[in-house]
This record gives structure tokens, C-alpha cells and sequence, in this order.
């Protein structure tokens, strides 16, 4: 049996996440410092094809979520790679940014379902509270006046 190709991916690459109704979410790869995996940032954007996402320019004033998660949804094109942009936030804002001096002890690393599940909710399209931790979601945000629409 071949083996699977890996999408190729680096920091600022832009990707898109296929929502729960089809549409499209914006995300993009801040860094790869913490072996296998990538701190990503995630945008309000919402469209309705991978060709119209190609379209948006990002900016941080939509960013609505940052996180790092296990690569396995970007090494198997799960969040298909579209473009690159320069980086939308700025390093201190990234994910885990306060344990890089510490060797990442502490770090909080997700799976690319949970980072799903936080879209979903932000566009209304599951409820916010999935988790036993009815607050769970909120730690992914980058502000707490970033709520889900």
C-alpha cells in the first residue's frame, strides 16, 4: 500500500476548515515551534467556497481564536493549505507564547476537532457549551469580547 502524501504547510500559511453547514472558516499558522504541532490563529471569516475564502485578506481585528493544535488536520489536508500572509497577530498574542521560555512546560495543545467544534459555535452552528466544562470553548479565545455571534 502507498503511503499517505503529507500536505506541506509553514508559518503564515492560511488553510481553510470546513464548518458543520459547508461553509468555510479562515485559520492561519502562526508557528511550529513544539514538535507536531502548529499555534494557529482563527478568523471570524465565513464563506461559502474555499475560492471565495481565497479572496479575504486577514486582519487581527478578526481574529477570534488562537490555539495550538496537533498537525495531523493540516499534514492530511483535513484544513486545506490556500495562500499565505504576512503573520495577523503579533507573537506576544500567539498561543503558549508564555511557556517558550519555560521549554513549552505547560503548554495547552488541542486536536484540530475541538478547534471545529470552537468555529462551530462562534457561527452558531452547535451550542458553545459541548464540553463538561461548559466553558471550555472560551479558552481558545483571543478576547472575551470575541463571543460567539
Amino acid at each position: 500500500m502507498a503511503a499517505k502524501s503529507c500536505q506541506q504547510w509553514c508559518a503564515g500559511d492560511l488553510f481553510a476548515l470546513k464548518l458543520a453547514d459547508g461553509h468555510y472558516a479562515l485559520g492561519q499558522v502562526l508557528d511550529v515551534s513544539i514538535p507536531h504541532t502548529a499555534s494557529c490563529a482563527f478568523l471570524s471569516t465565513l464563506e461559502p467556497t474555499i475560492d471565495a475564502l481565497r479572496c479575504i485578506e486577514p486582519a487581527a481585528e478578526n481574529v477570534v481564536g488562537a490555539a495550538t493544535v496537533i498537525d495531523a488536520h493540516l499534514n492530511r489536508a483535513a484544513w486545506k493549505v490556500i495562500s499565505r500572509f504576512p503573520l495577523v497577530l503579533a507573537r506576544e498574542q500567539w498561543p503558549n507564547e508564555l511557556t517558550r521560555a519555560k521549554g513549552w512546560v505547560g503548554s495547552k495543545v488541542c486536536t484540530g476537532a475541538v478547534l471545529e467544534d470552537f468555529l462551530n459555535a462562534y457561527h452558531g452552528l452547535v451550542p458553545s457549551n459541548l464540553y463538561q466544562d461548559p466553558k471550555y470553548l472560551d479558552g481558545i479565545r483571543v478576547s472575551a469580547t470575541k463571543k460567539p455571534e
